[in-house]
């Protein structure tokens, strides 16, 4: 088993603020699992935001899709350190689907995104 990073306080994004901040200013990355934000910051280190689609049905499937995400965001973390110099703001976005994948599925998905990320673009302040 991995060595998972701790997801500290001061790296999550709690404010609704940040969130649409994040995701109106931000780009986006698609993935089959996940749509990824990233938005380049002045100062401050990575956070991390995690959240559903409005067509997730209750709170348990909520909470199952926002622990996988944080999960594959843990699991990424060095990958994302590597690549990301600059602080960013991430938000996760889980897509519904009607069966749950392992987690696995997750974190392959947000690597996969990472990988073309740096291929293809580079995120600027």
């Amino acid at each position: 088993m991995m060595a998972l990073a701790r997801l500290r306080r001061n790296n999550r994004l709690k404010a609704p603020y940040s969130f649409s901040k994040t995701m109106k200013k931000g780009q986006l990355y698609i993935g089959k699992y996940l749509n990824c934000y990233i938005f380049p910051k002045k100062y401050g280190d990575v956070r991390l935001g995690v959240t559903c689609v409005k067509q997730t049905p209750n709170a348990v499937w909520r909470n199952y899709y926002k622990r996988r995400l944080r999960l594959a965001y843990q699991a990424n973390f060095n990958l994302l350190k590597q690549q990301f110099t600059a602080p960013i703001d991430i938000v996760l976005v889980a897509k519904h689907r009607a069966e749950k994948f392992s987690s696995e599925k997750y974190i392959a998905d947000l690597a996969a995104i990472l990988q073309n990320l740096s291929l293809h673009a580079k995120i600027r302040r």
